[in-house]
Formats: C-alpha cells, structure tokens, sequence
C-alpha cells in the first residue's frame, strides 16, 4: 500500500538505528544469515513501506561521481566470494551511505560476467556468492537472488519483483508475455528505486523473428526476409537499469503486485500492454510522443501521424517499415515501390511527425530511430494494422533525409526568416505559390517541383526565383492539367564564395514542401483542435527541456482548460511537480536548520529551475545572506589568512555571490584578509633574512643606539661587545625583554663605576637632551649628568641617587 514518505521515513530511522547499534556490536558476518532464498521477495519487518520517490534518477545522482567507488569495486579478491559477509564487508565497510554501498554492489556483479560466464571453480557451500554466480549461468534468477542477498547484508532494503517485461521477443500489440522476469526494487536515499539486475548485466544479441520482412529502410526501399535466430547472450553494463525511475520502468516491466510499481496511481495489466512500446534509449533522448498513445495503430485508409516533441539541434528522425506475411496472410506485392509511402513532416516549431500511408491493407511494424551525430539509437515501436486503403492512393513525392518543413538543415544552408516553417502546404490545381526568406549573401538556390511519376524536366519551367537584396522568394505554378496535384518542392543551396559557377550537383538539399490537395491529409494538417494540442505539448516539453517550474504551471494550466486526456502527459506532470516540491521542501528545511553549505546547494537548485518565484524559496536567500556574513565575521576575527581565503571563496561561490560580493561586511572581510596576506608576506620575507640583514633592517636612529649601549655599559656589559649595531642587535636578541626589565628592576646601583658612568653619559651627551615622551632616557640621561662632576663613591652614590634608582625608574616607568 502506497504512504505517506514522511511517516515511513520516520519509522525507518528509527528501526534501522536501532539495527545499526546491533550492527556495531555484531559485525558483517554476525549479521548476515542465510535465509531462504523466497524470503528475497518479501521486505523484512523493518522495512519502509513502499511508495514512490520524490525526485528522479537525474536529480538523486546530478552531484554524485561513482568513479573511484566503481574503480575499488571492480578490483575486489575473488578469495572473497567464499561469503556474502565477507564479500560484502570488503565491498561497503569504507562507504558511508547505502546509495554508495549498493553502486558497489552493482558495479561488482557487473564485473563478475554474471549470467555469461560460467563458474568452474569449486565451491565449499550453497550460500557462497561462488554458487549463485555458477547457478546464474543456467539459471538467471539467481542474477536477481544474488542482487538482493548482497543488498540485505548491507542492509539495504531490497524486495525482489516479478512480472512481465517487454524483451527481445516481444512485440507490440502482444496481449501478455509468456516467460517470468525477475527484478528488484531498493531502498536508497530516503526512497524506493527500480534495479534491474538481469537486463543490466546480460544482453541478447542477434535476436530475429522470423515473421517480419523489412521493406523499407528510411526511403531505401528493401524485401529483405530474416530467418530465425535466437541470438546469444553477451555481458553488458546498461547503466539504464540503475536507479531507473518508475515512470520509464513501468513502460518495460510490470509486476504481479501493484505497490511494487511505485506508482501514485498504479497501471493495470491492460495498460502495460496497450502503451507504447518504448526502447531504453527513448527515454534519454530528448524526443517525445506526443500521439499516438497506444503500441497499435489501426488508419483509416491507411493514413496515420505519429507525432514527435523534437529535442532541437542534431536530432532527427529515422525509421524501418516491415510486413508481417503471416499475420496479413498474403506476400507483399513485388510491383510496390515502399521508399515512397512513409516521410517526416515538419508540424509546428518542435513537432514533427512521421507520416505514414500504406498502399497496401495488412500488419506492418514502424520502428522509429532517433539519429543524433550519426549514432542511432531505437526509440519506440508499433504494429500497424491496415484493414483498407483507399483506391486511389498514390506515393508521395520524393524527399530528402530532412523531411518536409524549414528545419535545421534549412539554418545551417544559410536561409532564415522562412514565410511558411510546416512542411505541408494545401493547394490546388494551377495554383500559384511564393515562398520566400532570407538568404545569407554568399549562397546561392536552385528550386525545383518533383512528382511522383512525372518527370522533373517536364516540371521545369514550373518554379522560377527571384533575389532582392537578402531576400529570395520562390514562386511555383501547379499544373493545370494536374487535377489533384501533390508535388515536393525542393531547394537546394550552394556557397557561392570561391567565386565561379558550380555543376548543379554540387548543390545540396536545404529544404522541401509537400505541396498538396489531398483532402485528408489537408484536413489533418490545418485541424485546430489538434495544432492546439500539438502547442501545449511543445510548450510542456520546452518546460521540461529547460527545467522551469514556473513555465509548467503554466502549461499544466493550459493542459487542463484543452482538456488534454494524456495519461503519459499528466504523469509526467505529476512527477514534474513532485519533483520541484521536494527541491522547495528541501531549501526550506534547510533554511530552517540554518545549514550554509545544505542551504546554498539546496537553494542553488531551486534557482536552476526558477522557483524563486515561490515568496518562501525568495525569503530563504535572506536566511542564507545572515549566514554567510555570520560565518564570514567568525573567520574575520581569527585572522588566520587562509581560513579567511577559504570563507570568502566559499561565499563568494554560493548561488547569492554576486551580491553578497557588494556587502559591505563582505568588502571589509576582503579588506582584512588583503592586510592578513601583507603581513603574513613581510613576516615570510623577515624570516629569509640573515642576523645582519635584520639587524640592517631593524636598525633605529643612532641617538637611539647611544640609549641602548649606556643601558647595557651601566648594566656591567662589556664595551666591546657593544661597539657596533650588529653586537648591540645580538645582545638585545640573547637578552628577553623580560629578563632585562628583571635586571633593572633589581640592579644594584652601589656597583656602579666611574668609568661606566663616563662612558654612558659621553654616549648620552650627544643625544642633547630631548628625548620626546622617553620618560625612562630623560631620568637616566639626568641622573649621569648629575653624577658627571662628582667622585664616585658610596656615600656620594647613595646621596646622588636617593631619589632615583635604576630600579626606581623601571618601576615609575612600569607603573
């Protein structure tokens, strides 16, 4: 039963701290016990319930790198596939959260070949890891058992899954699938996640049924049979089964038990078998159908669209047509030409369609490729089931790999401003038509009308161009012979810049218009009610490609007013949105946590998908603004440069910098560190220098150094270790400011004597007197001048100095 996410993820913290105390206590192996192996599909009694994520695959790992975890994954013992707990100990122990642990996990079996390789070591127990990689040679669901036993000794929760799934044998329009698959849904990141291990690891290659004959291959007309293969199963790596989503799993798998679907709103078996048949690749591809929503198209008369969202540049699209000789019960007729039935339309914007009419009743299947930068990939798949066509249906005109319509090509060739950009234009017999735009001045065009079955050089003098400065207008005349006329209008374009003509095969296709009459496709292409809905799927899919929260509000608006029954669309709205409330959900709760770093990541995706919109989301860059000046007055007052650097390159890189980066609380910080790096520079210099550069450097004024060599001679020092600045710079570096103060604090001025006295005050004498705010130098200079004239001896000491000592002054001085 689907829940609450708050209420389960309340309920698994709480039972899975409890087991991690256990775990601390017990260790891997202790923990892991060797349980049935049908216990694998049901959840343990701590087990979250099941409910569907909040965000996408895309979102869960956008700030994730898997490298240096797939790397120490793929380099584990094979000595450890004796246990499960050993095994998986060595795999997870250095890895902090369980979406790391179970990319370790995955990344391993991947290495292991799994399903490919078979085993031929022995093995001492049943339970050993060595014997489900040997099982799952034969036995695939031991790919899955494997899977999920490695995940509950990490105790991640893992359930397995069985079901249906769309593989290599299966075709659209099939009502159910024989065989059983099995895959897994985890418990990661606070939500439950799709794994498909089997499908991950192993890939059928060369799979062929028989009853399909290809008879065109994107224009090239072919009869090509194929006989029968079963192809073989190689080992792969698809990261596509990975975290799928369940909005892209669901399409390929369905399971016997709904809630295993993670599903707001679970599919039914009919459903799963009545959507599109989607390839993996569709769903990174940037395309999207729009119509039809079902694997099984039935025209009438044999015409049908399906309808595409472009992904934009270098995108386009490919395609295969087969016959099912057995299903239509007869042979294709020899005598059709198929490279002329099925062409790509330009519809609106970023809307093309595949059109398709068959000349011939029967069962066909379209296979849609998407080419982009010359890879192909497969996108989805339908069975077409023709019961009639009309009697007079016809090919259509020629046509480049393009298409029909003012694509990209078109822009690349030169041309721009184009007067009609869909490519099907009504007309009527003996009708005149301009079309005209803009074109690049060294490029030159060439237009022609092509038909079906008439010749081009009759159709000559049918087109004719004009140039006028920028602007180039092609004119074309229907024929009026022609009653129901249906032409291409092709032209082609050449650079002109070398300067001389150029043969007319040097010319390259920019452009084509399917010029028709026909009533039904006419009244197909100029429906409104279908160009509107076609509108609100590009507009929703331009939301989506440019991942704006506000733009889907919008779209989802106009959805619901068109009334748009879509159960793919309005799927990918719901997850659209839920998506962008758990981003709001998430930079409020930080905001509320007062978090810098948790704020400003959450913030900064909120920003990349313009929900600033939100007044709340807006209110949390003033939260986040507080913070950064609080942090970045914490690492003012240390004053330390670099953990002063490090804030202010750090908020500087917050998704609010650029204004942060005009605050005057930032501006002063910068301030600080710019004096912290001058400082932290001088000291680097002072510290390179020698005894004599310092003393050099530091050296004062010489009335100055008189003062300090008549200090250290009345001290007792000896003169001639006082004769230069160098010594004196020496002696005041082997002597402490503490010990000194120490010294005449406590000197005894009865061993004072004359000839020290004379030298001092010969010193002092040419500083004459005036000594600024030195209280200490004055007192000293005064007492030597009085003892300049006297004999010194006790009593004439005792009586000179009974109002100042040495020790008197230092201490008047100290306070």
């Amino acid at each position: 039963m689907l829940c609450d996410q708050s209420s389960c993820a309340y309920d698994y913290y709480v039972k899975h701290k409890e087991y991690k105390v256990f775990a601390r206590r017990k260790g891997f192996r202790a923990l892991f016990r060797h349980s049935k192996d049908n216990e694998l599909w049901k959840p343990e009694v701590w087990y979250p319930p099941l409910c569907p994520p909040d965000i996408l695959k895309k979102e869960l790992v956008q700030d994730e790198n898997f490298t240096e975890i797939d790397m120490i994954a793929r380099a584990t013992p094979d000595s450890l596939k004796e246990s499960f707990g050993d095994l998986v100990e060595s795999l997870t122990s250095h890895l902090t959260s369980d979406l790391h642990k179970l990319r370790a996990i995955f990344v391993w079996m991947a290495e292991q070949n799994i399903g490919c390789r078979q085993e031929t070591t022995s093995f001492k127990n049943k339970h050993s890891p060595k014997y489900y990689l040997r099982k799952a040679y034969t036995d695939v669901v031991f790919i899955g058992k494997m899977f999920a036993k490695m995940c509950r000794a990490a105790r991640i929760p893992c359930i397995l899954v069985s079901g249906k799934a769309k593989g290599v044998s299966y075709e659209p329009g099939y009502k159910d699938i024989r065989e059983e698959n099995t895959w897994a849904v985890v418990y990661v990141a606070g939500s439950w996640r799709f794994v498909f291990p089997f499908w991950a690891f192993v890939k059928t290659r060369g799979y062929q049924n028989e009853d399909w004959m290809l008879i065109e291959d994107s224009g090239n007309p072919l009869r090509t049979r194929f006989a029968a293969n079963d192809g073989s199963e190689i080992s792969t790596f698809d990261e596509f089964y990975f975290l799928t989503d369940p909005n892209m799993m669901n399409y390929i798998c369905h399971p016997h038990d709904k809630e295993k679907q993670l599903l707001a709103e679970p599919w039914t078996k009919e459903q799963f078998f009545t959507l599109p048949y989607f390839r993996p690749h569709y769903f990174s591809s940037g395309w999207h159908l729009v119509s039809p929503l079902t694997c099984v198209i039935r025209p009438e008369d044999g015409w049908c669209f399906i309808d595409f969202s472009s992904p934009g540049a270098g995108s386009k699209l490919r395609y295969k047509l087969f016959f099912d000789e057995t299903r239509s019960g007869k042979t294709f007729p020899k005598g059709i030409q198929m490279d002329l039935y099925v062409t790509i339309i330009k519809r609106t914007k970023h809307t093309k369609s595949v059109m398709v009419r068959l000349p011939e009743a029967g069962t066909y299947k379209l296979e849609v490729i998407g080419s982009h930068q010359n890879i192909l990939h497969r996108l989805v798949e339908f069975r077409i089931v023709c019961k009639h066509v009309a009697p007079d249906i016809r090919p259509l005109p020629p046509c480049s790999e393009n298409g029909f319509g003012f694509g990209e090509e078109a822009v690349k060739a030169g041309l721009s401003e184009p007067s009609h950009t869909e490519g099907v234009v009504p007309v009527k017999s003996g009708d005149e038509i301009d079309m005209s735009f803009r074109v690049q001045p060294n490029v030159d065009i060439l237009a022609r009308l092509v038909h079906s079955t008439r010749a081009t050089d009759e159709l000559r003098d049918s087109v004719r161009v004009r140039r006028e400065n920028a602007k180039a207008t092609v004119t074309a005349t229907l024929p009026a012979d022609d009653p129901e006329p249906e032409y291409s209008l092709q032209i082609d374009t050449i650079k002109n810049s070398q300067g001389f003509y150029k043969p007319k095969g040097a010319f390259t296709n920019a452009l084509s218009y399917l010029l028709t009459s026909n009533k039904s496709l006419n009244t197909a292409i100029v429906d409104k009610s279908k160009q509107e809905n076609l509108q609100c799927y590009e507009e929703f899919y331009d939301s989506i490609a440019k991942d704006d929260a506000r733009l889907l509000e919008k779209v989802a608006f106009r959805v619901k007013m068109a009334g748009i029954e879509d159960p793919i669309l309005n799927e990918k709205i719901r997850g659209q949105k839920a998506k962008f409330k758990h981003m709001r959900k998430e930079v409020l709760a930080a905001a509320e946590e007062r978090n810098l770093d948790r704020l400003s990541l959450a913030l900064k995706h909120c920003m990349s998908v313009n929900l600033e919109y939100r007044g709340d989301v807006e209110d949390t860059k003033k939260v986040l603004l507080e913070l950064c000046k609080e942090e970045l007055e914490k690492a003012t007052k240390n004053l330390k440069v670099e953990e002063l650097h490090e804030c202010l390159d750090k908020i500087s890189n917050t998704c609010i910098g650029e204004s942060v980066r005009e605050e005057a609380w930032f501006k002063d910080a910068e301030e600080v560190y710019w004096r912290l790096q001058q400082l932290q520079e001088i000291k680097q210099n002072v510290q390179s220098l020698t005894d004599d550069d310092m003393a050099n450097v530091f050296k004062p004024p010489d009335d100055v150094i008189d003062i300090i060599f008549s200090t250290f001679i009345l001290l007792g020092e000896s003169q001639t270790e006082l004769d230069t600045w160098q010594k004196i710079w020496t002696k005041l570096h082997q002597t402490s400011e503490k010990q000194l103060f120490t010294t005449l604090s406590s000197f005894d001025d009865s061993l004072l004597t004359q000839d020290r006295v004379d030298l001092a005050q010969d010193k002092l004498q040419h500083c004459g007197g005036t000594f600024g705010d030195e209280r200490v130098i004055k007192i000293l200079y005064s007492w030597t001048h009085k003892l300049r004239h006297v004999e010194l001896t006790p009593e004439t000491i005792e009586y000179h100095t009974q109002d100042f000592t040495i020790s008197r002054v230092y201490h008047e001085h100290t306070g």
